[in-house]
């Protein structure tokens, strides 16, 4: 009877000692993980202001054509700036229309 609670004692042992070394395990890949997310996430958001300032750049003929010159450009200006951009965008959108107005159209 002794023998077989020895047995039982050293695989109930067994398996809290490779439970304790998954948990350690994971630990150590969860910790890896969240780094390695931080270090992505910080790159990409020093990289997003470049891109919406590229993206401004792109579309800055077609706001020039609707706008006029003074007013494409100024549309376009605020909105490659970061934050700025982002509120102005976000206001026109509530409000339903732009704050700089298209020229008339000739016709």
């Amino acid at each position: 009877m002794t023998r077989i609670k020895n047995q039982e004692s050293r695989i109930h042992a067994a398996a809290g000692t490779s439970l304790a070394q998954l948990r350690l395990v994971w630990g150590i890949t969860h910790t890896v993980a969240r780094y390695g997310q931080h270090r992505v996430t910080r790159r990409l958001s020093r990289s997003l202001p470049w891109i919406g300032a590229a993206i401004a750049l792109l579309t800055l003929g077609a706001a020039i054509r609707r706008k006029g010159l003074i007013g494409g450009t100024l549309d376009t200006a605020l909105n490659a700036v970061p934050v700025v951009g982002g509120m102005k965008i976000l206001a026109e959108s509530i409000r339903g229309r732009d704050f700089i107005r298209e020229r008339p159209v000739a016709g």
